[in-house]
């Protein structure tokens, strides 16, 4: 839920003022500074790991999450990621900071 909140508010793919126009944050006066302002991509960890060979394969996901961190970290065109699913990796040891 809280993902499809973060998406519909950021996202410049949809008009989203009505959806948050009875909610508190509506009247913060920054609500509309940040509103369908950005390009969201959605990225499920969780699609990554559903494979059993993915899964197995620590090398595969430590290359998977390097390409992730090379991809948004210091990057001047990420204003935020918010990844679901990232539990089982780091629970393996990989962290993506």
């Amino acid at each position: 839920m809280a993902l499809k909140m973060l998406s519909a508010y950021y996202s410049c793919g949809c008009d989203s003022k009505e959806l948050f126009e009875d909610l508190k944050i509506a009247s913060d006066p920054m609500f509309e500074k940040y509103l369908n302002e950005y390009d969201v991509i959605f990225l499920d960890m969780q699609q990554f790991l559903i494979s059993s060979k993915r899964q197995e394969s620590e090398e595969l996901q430590k290359q998977y999450l390097d390409f992730l961190r090379n991809l948004w970290k210091g990057r001047d065109y990420v204003a935020l990621v918010y990844m679901t699913g990232i539990l089982p990796v780091k629970n393996r040891g990989f962290i993506l900071h």
